[in-house]
């Protein structure tokens, strides 16, 4: 079970992981990991495999009205596989634009933070896509900045067939989430 009570308190800016085990586990962190960042005035985007009108459903099933944040804006629901494969490939300079460009508009509209969250799960379906999906997630280490601060959070499922994807998040982010905690990882290989 999440600890969500002890999520926020330890929550830093930057980029962390979260190997979840099922759907629930999956939907009640995010519902959280949203409600906080907009509670704190951050853009929230959201990079998912299920359509719209069925994320803020499922946010309104574990207590988290969403549907007002997505009509203003400050929270974005971007659909998985034209997000990160709009042309049937995973490009890192694409997506590394994207955050920059996220980064930019939430400055630009006064937000005090931008708060990303992304489904890695397609991997699983574009295993070739892996190498240039590791090197974005090595890089968007490097788009921290102190104004808007950044937090990016990556969902990876634990299942079998997937062990590549997963040994590749813990080498390429500098924190994870267990227990309902963030918490530094000292296996993330920082490159020079």
């Amino acid at each position: 079970m999440i600890k969500h009570n002890r999520y926020d308190k330890h929550t830093t800016q930057g980029h962390a992981f979260f190997l979840y085990n099922s759907s629930d586990e999956r939907l009640g962190l995010i519902a959280e990991y949203f409600k906080q960042g907009l509670a704190k005035h951050e853009l929230c985007i959201f990079v998912t495999p299920e359509p719209q009108d069925e994320v803020i459903e499922s946010f309104k099933a574990v207590g988290f009205d969403c549907g007002e944040a997505v009509v203003a804006g400050s929270l974005r629901i971007f659909e998985m596989n034209q997000t990160y494969l709009p042309d049937g490939r995973f490009v890192a300079d694409y997506m590394l634009s994207n955050v920059a460009n996220f980064m930019e508009d939430a400055k630009a509209h006064g937000y005090s933070g931008l708060r990303t969250a992304g489904e890695m799960s397609w991997l699983d379906e574009h295993p070739a896509a892996l190498s240039e999906a590791l090197d974005y997630e090595e890089r968007v280490n490097s788009l921290n900045s102190p104004a808007p601060a950044f937090t990016g959070l990556c969902l990876y499922p634990v299942r079998d067939g997937f062990s590549d994807a997963l040994h590749g998040a813990v080498r390429t982010h500098p924190s994870f989430i267990y227990n309902g905690e963030v918490r530094s990882n000292e296996h993330y290989h920082q490159e020079d």
